[in-house]
């Protein structure tokens, strides 16, 4: 599981980003995103991820965004948690190298992080947690 957030107007929730990847035709799907959301974040997250010279796991991967508390719209600063999520998933990253870490930032297609609104809340309920957020240099 990959530490980020998603903010309740200037209240910040902890949430999870996870990846599983099935043997079956190959498929980008994200959960805990509204329908809209999902489909630029999966074009995003898998640009990001190719453009960066990582590959692409060529099945069905399935995103998952989790949240203690719902129906919370997540912004676009979960991209790069889900981007490491299907990283970790995929065998490219080691998970433990993420440990005592918290993520936040909107991926470019060109694989850069982008500062977007709420790093400042991020960065406190990260400290909160004991955890370093990693966000864009901007941010």
């Amino acid at each position: 599981m990959i530490s980020t957030y998603v903010l309740d107007g200037h209240t910040t929730h902890p949430a999870s980003a996870s990846c599983t990847l099935l043997r079956r035709l190959p498929l980008t799907a994200i959960t805990g995103l509204s329908a809209a959301s999902a489909r630029e974040s999966a074009t995003r997250i898998r640009e990001a991820i190719v453009s960066s010279g990582y590959d692409w796991p060529r099945q069905r991967v399935e995103l998952v965004l989790s949240q203690g508390i719902a129906p919370l719209v997540a912004s676009t600063g979960v991209d790069l948690a889900l981007a490491l999520a299907a990283l970790v998933a995929s065998g490219q990253v080691e998970a433990d190298r993420l440990d005592g870490l918290a993520f936040w930032g909107e991926l470019s297609m060109a694989g850069e992080v982008r500062t977007v609104r709420g790093t400042l809340a991020a960065a406190r309920a990260a400290q909160a947690q004991g955890l370093l957020l990693v966000t864009s240099p901007e941010g």
